[in-house]
């Protein structure tokens, strides 16, 4: 099985160094909370679902419920993970062949490229985990025939249920999800999301 591990914001590779895009997070701090709501999801027997996170499952929890759900995953990722690999081969080699940069250039460029491979791979390897994880949502929310979900606010989870209305409006075209705030009798900010056919 291929191992979850934070590894930060999405690089950027070049002749002059490496740069963060501190804006493209990694995939990997939402994982935990969407496990946590893929299971109460699950686990529910009514139209609406409310969902409080109190211990967050371990990368190793996480890894075995993706897994669980879909068995065939570890093949589909490895061939992923040598897919990005050749990938940044091939750039290697476009980087030699490019005429306008001296050959210092190319150097520490490629050497940029070798240096972080390791964690653009584990980059995509966490959004991997991260996709699937939005899938086994989208599809418990059809099969438990789920009409609301509400959760505590923050930000990771207000990214979740977005890309969890994104999934459902691009899967099946007739759903309609709408998002509010709104807080609860103890004042509690919560996020909702309806589904509507």
């Amino acid at each position: 099985m291929l191992e979850l591990s934070y590894v930060g914001p999405k690089p950027i590779i070049n002749q002059y160094g490496v740069f963060f895009q501190k804006s493209k997070i990694d995939k990997y701090i939402y994982l935990p909370y969407a496990i946590g709501i893929f299971q109460s999801i699950h686990q529910s027997h009514k139209a609406h679902v409310d969902i409080y996170t109190h211990r967050l499952p371990s990368d190793l929890e996480i890894i075995q419920i993706i897994h669980h759900h879909y068995p065939n995953l570890h093949e589909k990722m490895m061939k992923k993970k040598r897919k990005i690999e050749r990938d940044l081969v091939a750039l290697t080699k476009h980087i030699e062949n490019k005429n306008y940069l001296s050959k210092e250039e190319k150097r520490i460029w490629i050497k940029n490229i070798e240096i972080m491979t390791p964690y653009v791979v584990q980059r995509k390897i966490n959004k991997l985990y991260y996709i699937y994880t939005l899938k086994l949502i989208t599809k418990a929310i059809h099969e438990r025939q789920i009409s609301s979900i509400a959760i505590d606010f923050d930000l990771h989870k207000w990214h979740i249920l977005r890309s969890i209305s994104g999934n459902l409006t691009y899967e099946v075209g007739s759903i309609k999800p709408s998002m509010i705030l709104e807080t609860n009798h103890t004042e509690q900010l919560l996020i909702k999301l309806y589904i509507r056919a």
